[in-house]
């Protein structure tokens, strides 16, 4: 199962159009820190079809951290798994978050701790308004229906498991939310610090 190739592709980062403005964005757009309430912030790309990887590194001591998928109309005023868009994995209690439902997953996560989010979408999807061969896309108006998908995470390296499965269709961004302080820097490919192909 290949993942994504950066060498590939245009460089993902955080999209400054899809993010909350009171979040700060610097590093070249891979490094985030959250003031206040919950924000959330969006990557440039979304996956049509194929697989998704990245890991976030945890920068702070304080504050609060949900990781996961969402996809462009995600309400960025609000922590990801607030509404049906989005789907997270948060840091304080190690609960999932999929449309204001919490569930228990895993252990928490903390300062230094390295994330990895794959979100899985093995078959080729049902394109209902327009097709592209691209595995990335800049744009996420398109709409499909995926039959198999699934997202998991993992915890230096550690396989935590199935979060979530046959994710609701749509075009899926990396999508970060960060509360009072959070922190977190971001590694989209091709070199991570826990490659994942032997987990797949």
């Amino acid at each position: 199962m290949n993942l994504l190739d950066q060498r590939r592709t245009p460089k993902i980062c955080i999209s400054s159009e899809l993010s909350h403005g009171g979040l700060e964005i610097y590093n070249n757009n891979l490094s985030l820190k959250g003031y206040g309430g919950y924000r959330s912030a969006l990557s440039t790309h979304g996956l049509l079809s194929g697989n998704f990887y990245y890991e976030a590194q945890i920068e702070s001591k304080s504050g609060n951290i949900r990781l996961g998928f969402g996809q462009k109309n995600t309400d960025i005023y609000a922590p990801a798994g607030y509404d049906k868009y989005s789907y997270s994995y948060g840091d304080a209690n190690g609960y999932i978050f999929h449309n204001s439902v919490r569930k228990t997953y895993s252990d928490t996560f903390k300062y230094k701790d390295i994330i990895g989010v794959l979100l899985s979408i093995n078959t080729e999807p049902t394109v209902l308004k327009d097709y592209t061969r691209s595995t990335l896309v800049l744009d996420s108006s398109l709409k499909f229906v995926s039959r198999f998908s699934f997202i998991k995470f993992f915890k230096n390296g550690e396989d935590l498991g199935i979060a979530f499965s046959n994710i609701n269709p749509g075009i899926y961004h990396a999508v970060v939310s960060l509360y009072c302080g959070g922190e977190v820097s971001l590694n989209f490919g091709p070199f991570f610090a826990y490659p994942i192909d032997n987990h797949i």
